[in-house]
């Protein structure tokens, strides 16, 4: 069982003897206790664990001193960050209010009138345009929070999801029609993943469900889509097969390069060292201010980046998404105009104000 379930006072020695037991007991249930090994040898363990080890573990598990500290770290840091940067997160939010309150207005206008392939385009845009809408707000909450190396991750799939409504924008609904018809392949995919390393690895995911009907149906299904489709179709991007050129591999950049924003790339170049783990990835980080120097909490440093990004790719989409709507329905053409007029204002005060904030951190 576990050795503190909300316990705010308990003696170190408790702790870590609770923490042997745990341990002995996973021990025997694999079959890994050494023979002569009995329970009562755990008695002896406290005799290794000198006096300054336990107070640190009376410090971070026992009482509520690390819980106090951390939160009184973190609202000073708050409060540090909103006097340097307060004004643009606000600004980014309230664009982001406003573009979440059209969606939120316009739900009846925006949502497909009819079951029909033709509205494929109509629901893709939809979905994809709400999704950056909360990456948006999961990007603004990491950065008035401190944390821009993990804002520009999160900006790196608001980027992705953008160039892929452009792409889909742009080629039509044929298109739309077959990345909604990939959701079978993904799912099929990843399914398939999960079922050959539960036969590889039966002990250590033998917790975890895998519906073996599910699983012939959506490889039925599967087989249906290549037929009708192709080979390539069965990949992970094979869904813009017949959209580009035959290069014998798909991806991100394919996505990129043929909705127009090629531009983009170093900006998403950069940001994959905050996502994979790359031997830059040790050393250059947005939050620290010197080189070779890792940061491991919040930082006010390096939010110029992720805030320009986001503020760059929300702006775009938006108008893209708002001409769009009013081209398929006239109705929506003045209220439309009127909305990316504001957000044109709103964009470039927000470009300003960075423009003068890159000038007084220089």
């Amino acid at each position: 069982m576990p050795y503190f379930i909300g316990i705010v006072f308990m003696k170190p020695e408790k702790v870590l003897f609770n923490a042997c037991k745990i341990m002995y007991e996973k021990m025997i249930e694999m079959d890994k206790v050494y023979s002569g090994f009995s329970e009562s040898d755990f008695e002896s363990v406290l005799e290794y664990a000198d006096e300054d080890f336990l107070k640190s573990i009376r410090f971070v598990f026992t009482e509520e001193h690390l819980l106090d500290f951390d939160l009184d770290t973190h609202n000073k840091f708050r409060e540090c960050n909103n006097s340097l940067w307060g004004s643009l997160f606000d600004s980014l939010q309230r664009y982001i209010s406003f573009i979440t309150w059209l969606i939120q207005s316009n739900n009846q206008n925006f949502l497909p009138k009819q079951n029909d392939p033709k509205e494929s385009v109509r629901i893709v845009v939809l979905n994809l345009f709400a999704r950056c809408c909360l990456i948006g707000k999961e990007i603004l909450c990491l950065l008035r929070n401190g944390y821009p190396d993990a804002a520009i991750s999160r900006w790196r799939t608001l980027n992705e999801v953008a160039n892929t409504l452009y792409f889909i924008m742009n080629n039509g609904t044929d298109c739309a029609v077959k990345y909604l018809d990939h959701y079978i392949i993904d799912e099929y995919n990843t399914q398939k993943v999960l079922k050959d390393s539960k036969r590889n690895n039966p002990d250590k995911l033998n917790h975890i469900d895998f519906d073996e009907e599910v699983f012939n149906e959506l490889q039925t299904r599967k087989s249906e889509l290549v037929s009708k489709y192709g080979s390539k179709f069965a990949s992970d991007y094979g869904w813009i097969d017949g959209f580009v050129p035959d290069t014998g591999r798909y991806g991100v950049r394919t996505i990129e390069k043929h909705a127009g924003m090629e531009h983009i790339s170093p900006f998403s170049k950069l940001a994959n060292h905050s996502v994979h783990s790359s031997s830059l990835s040790m050393t250059a980080s947005l939050s620290s201010d010197e080189k070779n120097i890792m940061q491991i909490g919040s930082s006010n440093n390096g939010l110029l980046l992720p805030i320009d990004c986001t503020i760059c790719t929300l702006h775009s989409v938006t108008t893209k998404v708002l001409k769009y709507y009013s081209s398929i329905n006239s109705e929506l053409q003045k209220t439309n105009q009127l909305s990316i007029i504001i957000l044109e204002y709103q964009f470039h005060e927000i470009r300003r104000a960075l423009s003068e904030k890159h000038k007084s951190i220089k």
